[in-house]
This record gives C-alpha cells, sequence and structure tokens, in this order.
C-alpha cells in the first residue's frame, strides 16, 4: 500500500502522464504513432495471439511507444495450454486457478448469471474433470479457455511493462472485442494510480476502425474513434 504522501506524489504523475497523452492525441496521429498502432493491432490479430496483445506507453519524439510485453503469466499459461494439449494434466495446477480467477472477476463485473460468467464456469468444469485420452477433444478445450479466459485480459506487473524506465507515461492493451473499458480496466488504474490506453477493435479494424480509450483513476475517455489513419490524414 501507498503512504498518503507517495498517493499524492502518484496522482500528480498520474496528470502529467495523462495530460501527455491527450495533448499527443489532440494533435492527431503521427506517421510513426500510425505504424505503432498498425503493428500492435496485426499482433493482436494476425499474430496467432490467444491472449490480449499490451504493454507499456512511452514518450518518444517521434510520437508515442506502443511496447508490446508479453507478460510471464501469460507465458506460463500459454505453455501450460501446450501441455495440457500432451495429455500433461499436471498444466492444470496453473490453468485452474487462473481460469477460476478470471471468471470470479467476470462474475464481480456482470453476476453470475449472464451468459460470459457460464461459459467461463462451463470451461473450468471442464478443466477440473479433465481426464480425456482424446487428444481432440483437449485441443478443442484449449481453444475454448484462448477465447474465454486468456483472450479476455492482460495482467501485468508495472516492472515488467517498464514502469521504472525513462518517458514511462502508462499501459496499454487491445481489446479484441470491440469493448470499451471493463470495470477491471478502472479498478487497475485506481489501483496502480498511471494511466492506461486500451484499443478496442475487432478483426476487421482496417474497414470498421477502431477506438481509443484512455482510462485513469478518475474513470475513463474516448480519445478518438474512426478508420486507421491513411498517410494524408497523419502530422508529419
Amino acid at each position: 500500500m501507498f503512504s498518503e504522501r507517495e498517493i499524492g506524489r502518484k496522482r500528480i504523475e498520474e496528470e502529467l502522464m495523462k495530460s501527455l497523452i491527450m495533448l499527443e492525441y489532440k494533435k492527431g496521429f503521427t506517421s510513426y504513432e500510425q505504424r505503432q498502432l498498425l503493428r500492435v493491432l496485426q499482433q493482436q490479430f494476425t499474430g496467432g495471439n490467444s491472449a490480449e496483445v499490451g504493454g507499456g506507453l512511452f514518450f518518444q519524439e517521434e510520437g508515442l511507444e506502443f511496447r508490446i510485453v508479453k507478460t510471464q503469466q501469460q507465458q506460463d499459461v500459454e505453455r501450460a495450454l501446450d501441455q495440457f494439449v500432451t495429455g500433461d494434466f499436471s498444466s492444470l495446477e496453473i490453468l485452474l486457478p487462473y481460469a477460476e480467477a478470471q471468471t470470479q472477476r467476470i462474475i464481480d463485473q456482470v453476476g453470475e448469471q449472464h451468459w460470459q460468467t457460464r461459459e467461463l464456469q462451463s470451461v473450468c468444469h471442464f478443466l477440473a474433470t479433465a481426464t480425456s485420452d482424446n487428444e481432440e477433444l483437449r485441443k478443442h478445450l484449449r481453444s475454448l479457455y484462448e477465447l474465454y479466459i486468456l483472450g479476455t485480459v492482460y495482467t501485468f506487473t508495472p516492472v515488467e511493462i517498464g514502469y521504472t524506465e525513462k518517458n514511462f507515461l502508462g499501459s496499454f492493451h487491445v481489446h479484441p472485442s470491440g469493448n470499451p473499458p471493463s470495470l477491471k480496466d478502472q479498478e487497475v488504474s485506481k489501483k496502480l494510480l498511471f494511466p492506461a490506453m486500451v484499443i478496442a477493435a475487432r478483426q476487421d479494424f482496417l474497414e470498421t476502425g477502431f477506438t481509443l480509450y484512455l482510462v485513469h483513476s478518475q474513470g475513463y475517455e474516448q480519445l478518438y474513434q474512426g478508420l486507421f489513419p491513411s498517410e494524408e490524414n497523419i502530422k508529419p
């Protein structure tokens, strides 16, 4: 926990970070930022990712840098899924607690009767009773896990995404469902006291566009909504 003095200092830092991000986007996109965003979204939708893509946000002379970071927890869960498909059920020691934690997170947000909660509870049930020698069934269960468990949250530690580095401005992650920031996103920013950018987009983002949200301890606001900026619509 932070002391009152530390909280005061971090709130000032958060306001400065938030102001710098908002100022940058009020000026429009630089070609550097356009390339950064394109790289992030391509990584999300064509890079074979099952989890939300995210990382650290940094201020550079050319514009905002989106530094992609695959966290240790993501790597551990993905490795455990691979082990599970091969029939190594010791992987459930990692997979089941992570799935149960994400299920509880969704219950806290939308309640136990919501369809998304029921989907996650089903995945947890199948995992808890997994004894099948059928590899195809295990592959199918991995797909469900990637879709409903791993693909709904970006978990990180501040150090992992560069919090202690120069020019750090906050975190970012993609919502591949196109949804706005969740209650959990807001809770994380309120707890850590630094901003987070949510990039809400879908697979066909080049045709349908995307939305940028800035999440902070006071809530969130929309920075941009529209098509992907073309070369003639960006600043130098």
